[in-house]
């Protein structure tokens, strides 16, 4: 399972939102903000970057690291048990 890719590939599901929640203590506070916006109000990059006063290439960036630092810290044998 990748968590690292674009909101539109299948982010918004159930399954995924909760491994994000569980996870988030991980990240540091903008990454948190960030995920917070996008996952959690269902903002587009576009908004969460006017809401939170970042580019949205700055957004996706920092999006994609976190998210990485999310998969990075699960292994899959973890991932599968939690669903």
């Amino acid at each position: 399972m990748d968590l690292v890719g674009q909101q539109d590939d299948g982010f918004e599901q159930t399954d995924y939102k909760m491994l994000i929640d569980k996870l988030m203590p991980l990240l540091n506070e903008r990454e948190q903000s960030i995920l917070q916006c996008t996952f959690f109000e269902n903002l587009s990059q576009k908004e969460t970057g006017e809401k939170l006063g970042l580019s949205q290439m700055h957004v996706s960036r920092l999006q994609r690291r976190a998210l990485r630092k999310l998969r990075e810290s699960i292994s899959e044998e973890d991932m599968e048990a939690l669903f």
